[in-house]
């Protein structure tokens, strides 16, 4: 006679495979809060389209910036921050805030100290004409 028998295989344990459930999936959220109006000069007004000062107006710069102004002149603007001297568009963005502006150049005292002094630049001596 034959003895025999094999061995039962030990089932090994299955890792558990934990699949999200389908509400803990992200969900897109569309946020209905509108965009505080920007700051003159310091926020970015290109999404708000509106200026928190009164009598400013959002003009866009380029597609990635926008700022508040009383005006805008088309082209660089000498008080943009350095390495920031691309040309403006002037594009209006929504419509400019009522009242009037809190900064006016035409109130100020003189000696106020409001606009920046220039640096003295050095008169160059004039050049002679060479003529062929």
């Amino acid at each position: 006679g034959g003895g025999g028998g094999g061995g039962g295989a030990a089932s090994g344990a299955a890792p558990e495979t934990t699949a999200k459930p389908w509400h803990a999936w992200p969900t897109e959220t569309v946020t209905t809060t509108t965009v505080p109006c920007s700051i003159t000069r310091k926020e970015d007004c290109t999404y708000s389209k509106c200026c928190a000062d009164p009598g400013m107006q959002c003009y866009e710069k380029h597609e990635y910036w926008a700022a508040c102004e009383i005006d805008c002149s088309p082209g660089v603007d000498p008080r943009d921050p350095h390495g920031h001297h691309s040309p403006w568009t002037c594009k209006e963005l929504g419509p400019r805030t009522p009242g009037d502006p809190i900064v006016t150049t035409t109130t100020t005292p003189a000696g106020a100290g409001a606009e920046e002094p220039l640096p003295q630049l050095q008169p160059h001596p004039p050049q002679p004409q060479e003529e062929d």
